[in-house]
């Protein structure tokens, strides 16, 4: 093969793997996966303001209203 054909087959390839890669994203997780729940932030937030989620590392000296700010 010339370089030519190469460089053209190439391309092919390249457009082809894009799209293949944007179907296998779009079947894998329906838009309501990646849509972002205000209102969970908002309720998790209400739950753990005055006690830790003992799920996570708690820091005392932590000031946690940049992560609320963040998810409001």
């Amino acid at each position: 093969m010339k370089g030519k054909e190469i460089m053209k087959k190439y391309r092919k390839f390249k457009k082809a793997t894009a799209v293949l890669m944007i179907i296998a994203l779009f079947s894998c997780c329906s838009l309501q996966t990646l849509a972002y729940d205000h209102g969970a932030a908002q309720r998790y937030s209400d739950q753990y303001v005055l006690s830790p989620n003992l799920a996570y590392r708690y820091w005392p000296s932590g000031d946690c209203t940049n992560f609320v700010s963040q998810c409001m």
